[in-house]
């Protein structure tokens, strides 16, 4: 059966077509749901056990972060390193040296392989497989030994700072989904974080139609998405 979207059932003039002749259910997953991460609520529209539309609801978990660094000095507001802190070099024109360019690079392309580490064991996990998060977390230790040894931590290793890095000697004191402006004053007069995972989880509603229920959570999490990003 072709699964057509509302818009396109309207222009063709159609009435929709569904299981039995009945009419289309509205049905909520979440928003507590394991595989998702986080607490997100999914309005799932089906026919049968075929989903034909979706709404996401989201805002469970907002804590007003960007007010937060609104009420901050620059350096007292670092969430989650690289592109806030080459936001605000941004502002006053500061350069990193060119070694603290190269280990910010290094680490960052680090944490990018830890995460997906974690994000395939457990998505592994999330639809049944097991065997792979043992190998996954088996490699992410490997980097975060080396985060360890690098500043002592292994999981909150925030160590980028505004104009270098936290263990590294330097001379000088809109980026990648940060948008700041400065009124001259030690604070940011208004921050704006787009992260990635609220702009991917746009595209769940055109990939879950035309698909059962049961595969809705599996399709979420290849998504890879953090609820706390998403709401900030």
């Amino acid at each position: 059966m072709k699964i057509l979207t509302d818009t396109a059932r309207e222009r063709a003039g159609q009435k929709t077509d569904t299981l039995f002749g009945a009419d289309e259910l509205v049905i909520n997953m979440g928003p507590q749901h394991p595989s998702t991460h986080g607490v997100l609520r999914v309005k799932l529209k089906v026919d049968g056990e075929r989903v034909v539309g979706s709404e996401c609801v989201i805002g469970y978990l907002h804590r007003g972060v960007e007010k937060i660094a609104e009420n901050r000095t620059y350096q007292q507001f670092a969430p989650n390193g690289l592109g806030y802190c080459e936001a605000v070099e941004k502002l006053p024109f500061v350069e990193a040296p060119p070694r603290a360019r190269v280990i910010r690079t290094i680490l960052t392309e680090l944490q990018r392989i830890a995460s997906h580490l974690l994000w395939l064991g457990t998505h592994a996990l999330d639809i049944g497989a097991l065997t792979p998060l043992f190998y996954c977390i088996r490699e992410r230790e490997e980097v975060l030994k080396i985060f360890e040894k690098y500043c002592g931590a292994r999981l909150t290793t925030h160590a980028f700072r505004i104009g270098g890095l936290q263990y590294e000697a330097y001379d000088t004191l809109e980026k990648i989904g940060y948008y700041i402006v400065s009124d001259g004053s030690i604070q940011p007069y208004r921050v704006r974080i787009r992260p990635p995972s609220f702009i991917n989880l746009q595209a769940l509603d055109k990939m879950i139609r035309g698909h059962l229920v049961a595969a809705v959570v599996a399709i979420i999490g290849t998504l890879d998405i953090v609820l706390g990003e998403v709401d900030r």
